[in-house]
C-alpha cells in the first residue's frame, strides 16, 4: 500500500515500444483494459484474475501499467500472467516513472492507437477492484446499443456488498457549501446541486462516473484527447467526463454491471484523521479553476468555509456536526493552499493551460 506518490515531469508524448504495442494491441481487438499499478501487485493480480475469464483472447487485451513502483510488482505480475496462462490476453509494462493516475492510463490507452484499426472501447479499471460475472459483457452491449454514449460507468459495491455512489453531478461552488454544512435542512435546500446521485434501478445519464471502472469509446479519445496529466490523482475522471459531455457525448451509468471496489486500498486516502496529501488539494484546485476560473475557486472556498464554520458552531452547541473522520488540517490545507496558489499566479497558469487545450 503506497504511503507517498512522487510526481514526474515525464509525459506520454514519448514513443511506445513497437514490441510492446504488438503484444498488447492486436488489430482485431475491440476492447483494451488498462490497469495502473503502484505498489499494489496483489490487488492488481486479483483484479486480473476476476477480469480474464470475461475477455476473449482473439479480440481483447488487458495491459497493466506499472507506475515505477520501485518494488517487485512487475516481476510478480508477470510471473502470475505466465503461471496462470494469461499471456494470450494480458501484459504488464513499466511506465518508467510515476506520473500519476491519468499519466499511467494514458500510457496504456496510447497502445490502443498504435495499430489500425484501434479497439472500439477502452476500459479504465482500478487495481483495487473485482469484476463480477457479466459486467464486461453488459457494458459492451450497452455501448453498442447507445452510440451517443461516450463514457459508461457501472454499479460499484464495497467488500460487504453495500452499494457505493458511482454516478454524480458536477461539483460547483454551491455543492462545496453543502459539503461544508453537512446539515439535513441545508442539504435538502441544495439538493439540486448535490454531487452524489441516489442509486438508480435503471441506467441513467449523469455528469460523470467513478473512474474505478469507466468504459470509454475510442472515438471520444480521438476527439478530445487523453486524460489531463495535470491531475496526479483524483478529479481526472470528473474532468474527462465533463470534457466528453461538452464535446457532445453522453455520460451513462448502468447498475446492471457490477464490480467490487476496495475503495482507498490503493492510496489509503480515506483513513480517518489522516492528513490528505498535497496532490488531492492540487487536483481539486485544478478542477475548479479549469471549470469556473479563479473567481469560481475562491467562491467555492468561501462557501465551503461558511458551511464549515456553521458545522463547527453546531458542534459547540451540541447540535450534531461530526468531523471525527475528516482529514487532519483540512481547513488549513484547503484554504491555505488555494490562497497561496492565487497569490503565486498558479491559478492563472492553470487557466491558461486549459484555454490552450
Amino acid at each position: 500500500m503506497p504511503t507517498a506518490l512522487q510526481k514526474s515531469p515525464m509525459t506520454t508524448d514519448e514513443p511506445i515500444n513497437p514490441a510492446i504495442s504488438a503484444s498488447v494491441c492486436r488489430a482485431a481487438d475491440r476492447l483494451l483494459v488498462v490497469i495502473v499499478n503502484f505498489h499494489t501487485a496483489e490487488l492488481t493480480i486479483d483484479a486480473l484474475r476476476s477480469l480474464a475469464p470475461h475477455l476473449e483472447p482473439a479480440r481483447d487485451a488487458v495491459v497493466v501499467v506499472d507506475n515505477d513502483s520501485g518494488d517487485d510488482s512487475v516481476q510478480r505480475i508477470s510471473q502470475t500472467i505466465e503461471q496462470e496462462q494469461l499471456s494470450d490476453v494480458a501484459s504488464v509494462i513499466p511506465a518508467g516513472c510515476n506520473g500519476g493516475f491519468a499519466f499511467g492510463n494514458n500510457v496504456g490507452a496510447k497502445l490502443a492507437f498504435a495499430d489500425d484499426p484501434h479497439p472500439k472501447y477502452i476500459l479504465l479499471l482500478n487495481p483495487d477492484t473485482l469484476v463480477h460475472d457479466g459486467a464486461i459483457q453488459h457494458m459492451r452491449s450497452f455501448m453498442d446499443t447507445h452510440p451517443q454514449a461516450g463514457i459508461l460507468g457501472c454499479k460499484i459495491e464495497d467488500p460487504d456488498s453495500v452499494e457505493q455512489t458511482a454516478a454524480f453531478r458536477a461539483p460547483s461552488p454551491l455543492s462545496e457549501m453543502d459539503y461544508g454544512f453537512r446539515s439535513g435542512p441545508i442539504s435538502r435546500a441544495l439538493s439540486r446541486w448535490s454531487v452524489s446521485l441516489a442509486p438508480a434501478q435503471n441506467a441513467i445519464q449523469c455528469d460523470w462516473v467513478s473512474g474505478a471502472c469507466m468504459m470509454i469509446r475510442c472515438d471520444v479519445i480521438s476527439k478530445i484527447g487523453p486524460l489531463d496529466e495535470g491531475y496526479f490523482l483524483y478529479y481526472e475522471e470528473l474532468d474527462y467526463c465533463l470534457r466528453a459531455r461538452d464535446a457532445g457525448w453522453e455520460i451513462w451509468h448502468t447498475p446492471a454491471a457490477t464490480i467490487t471496489h476496495f475503495e482507498g486500498a490503493a492510496t489509503d486516502i480515506h483513513a480517518a484523521r489522516k492528513r490528505r496529501p498535497r496532490w488531492w488539494y492540487d487536483s481539486r484546485r485544478r478542477f475548479f479553476v479549469k471549470r469556473y476560473g479563479t473567481l469560481g475557486l475562491l467562491t467555492a472556498d468561501a462557501l465551503w468555509a461558511i458551511g464549515r464554520s456553521f458545522l463547527h458552531l453546531r458542534r459547540l452547541l451540541h447540535l450534531g456536526g461530526d468531523v471525527s473522520c475528516d482529514p487532519a488540517h483540512l481547513s488549513r490545507d484547503l484554504l491555505g493552499g488555494d490562497l497561496r496558489a492565487v497569490l503565486s499566479g498558479e491559478t492563472r497558469r492553470i487557466k491558461l493551460q486549459a484555454v490552450k487545450k
